[in-house]
């Protein structure tokens, strides 16, 4: 009879450990699958942030409108396409971020279609991380600061709400404001109807 206990009390064990090794392999196993998955969605991000053009001329190239050759290859998807890059900046640091914003903006001039909606989206992101842009603009040669702010405020009325939070944020850094005037001035001449 001691026996028979015994043996039971092993089987038991044995049984409960079995169960044990099998859960935990069930939880390893859901935790694998979600792992991947969260990286590929990482991954395909990156990998679209890092395709996006870095430079004025390359995004006109996709999303853009020539009155001559007509249509990019990419212009009747490039809202959604601004979008996902916008989407993407959880996916690369900040400073990454604003950089390709910056190299796309600092030889950037104002267009309707997809050139409107990346300014609109620059813009919303700019007063969103003022404190991140003017930090990498900072860093940037006076070349590149002229052109972002030239962007920035390029269009065919000037937008007095953007002005007025855009002079706030910059008030305290004497080049900002030299830079921003001169841009400020330069788009008022250039789009005078």
């Amino acid at each position: 009879m001691r026996n028979n206990i015994k043996i039971s009390f092993l089987l038991i064990t044995i049984t409960v450990l079995i169960s044990n090794c099998v859960q935990g392999n069930k939880s390893n196993q859901t935790q694998d699958s979600i792992q991947p998955v969260d990286t590929l969605l990482d991954e395909k991000e990156v990998n679209f942030f890092n395709e996006f053009p870095n430079s004025f001329g390359e995004f006109q190239k996709l999303y853009g409108f020539d009155d001559n050759k007509g249509e990019s290859i990419y212009y009747r998807s490039a809202n959604r396409r601004i979008d996902s890059l916008f989407s993407s900046k959880k996916a690369v640091s900040d400073s990454v971020f604003v950089n390709k914003l910056i190299d796309i903006s600092k030889d950037g001039k104002w267009d309707a279609d997809a050139v409107n909606y990346f300014q609109q989206n620059l813009r919303t992101y700019f007063f969103d991380n003022s404190q991140v842009f003017l930090s990498m603009l900072g860093k940037e040669k006076q070349s590149n600061i002229d052109g972002f702010w030239y962007f920035f405020l390029d269009e065919p009325h000037l937008n007095e709400d953007v002005d007025k939070k855009a002079r706030k944020l910059i008030s305290s850094d004497p080049t900002m404001v030299k830079s921003y005037s001169i841009a400020l001035e330069k788009v008022k001449a250039d789009n005078v109807h």
